[in-house]
């Protein structure tokens, strides 16, 4: 569970049993009378009543309905309070001249939602009907993470979608990894410790010896430390840039270390900089430089 919350949630819904199907008739037509133009004000309190009667008594079925999206970038959690959502406009939109249970009814405003939102929360959204392709290809049995390991034949087997279809659906999938992400070693330190800091370092900013030589200036504020850090950082008065894990490793500290120690120096840079001393240059061109430092 996410939360004790949402764990204290799903033990009180759990006690509530599912309504009977005569009283699921009296409640929609309860909920309908209020939605009318003409309805008076005690009808569309009754309305409002009967919509979260209605919707209380089938909240265990949106978490049965959430549960089955595997894979998905929502937690649980957020999938549940998600489909709470398409469950009470399904308890407005019920009516008992519907002839079914309204747990059929609500399964495809539940499910709807929550695909939805699935569909929202990636970085590159998808369509619709593309993404309930990736639905039903990541929860065959024959699928891989890995690209190189799939086996089509087997996946079209199993999902019935052409290979062709599954080998273009996979291919156009982005993969995203988080810099929190543990490497292959035994280490424990994040991707992050392997990258450099930018793309751009202060030196390659500015462009005239005397920006350089006021940056340099700056950078004598810091502590021995702190400009160890900083100069392999950003590459100042060094050959190339250095990463976390590389800082880490010559000062014989955690990556963790390195990194607090980094934002605590550029912090204290900036501070000295809006301070405007002029003994560091230029206040435009070291506050230009800071900005692309992060």
């Amino acid at each position: 569970m996410s939360s004790q919350y949402f764990s204290n949630y799903l033990a009180e819904i759990g006690n509530v049993p599912l309504l009977p199907p005569q009283r699921e008739i009296e409640l929609s037509q309860i909920i309908q009378r209020g939605l009318a133009p003409n309805a008076s004000e005690l009808e569309i309190q009754a309305s409002g009543e009967g919509r979260i009667e209605l919707a209380r008594h089938s909240l265990r079925l949106v978490v049965s309905i959430a549960s089955g999206f595997h894979d998905s970038s929502l937690t649980l959690e957020e999938m549940t309070f998600t489909g709470n959502v398409g469950l009470m406009e399904a308890a407005k939109r019920f009516k008992g001249a519907f002839k079914t249970r309204f747990s059929t009814y609500a399964f495809y405003w539940i499910q709807m939602t929550i695909r939805e939102a699935i569909r929202r929360s990636r970085v590159i959204r998808t369509p619709v009907r593309r993404g309930r392709l990736i639905q039903r290809i990541r929860q065959a049995q024959s699928f891989r993470e890995e690209q190189s390991a799939q086996d089509l034949e087997k996946l079209h087997q199993e999902t019935g979608i052409p290979t062709k279809s599954i080998k273009q659906v996979l291919q156009d999938q982005c993969l995203f990894v988080s810099l929190d992400r543990p490497t292959s070693d035994e280490s424990g330190d994040g991707i992050e410790a392997l990258l450099p800091a930018d793309d751009k370092t202060p030196a390659e900013v500015v462009s005239s010896e005397e920006e350089l030589s006021a940056l340099a200036k700056a950078v004598t504020w810091l502590t021995p430390c702190e400009q160890g850090v900083i100069c392999g950082r950003f590459g100042i008065n060094r050959a190339k840039i250095e990463t976390l894990r590389q800082i880490a490793t010559h000062y014989g500290i955690s990556v963790e270390r390195v990194r607090q120690i980094e934002k605590l120096a550029l912090k204290k840079l900036r501070s000295r900089l809006q301070m405007g001393d002029n003994s560091a240059g230029s206040l435009h061109n070291q506050r230009a430089c800071l900005a692309t430092t992060r």
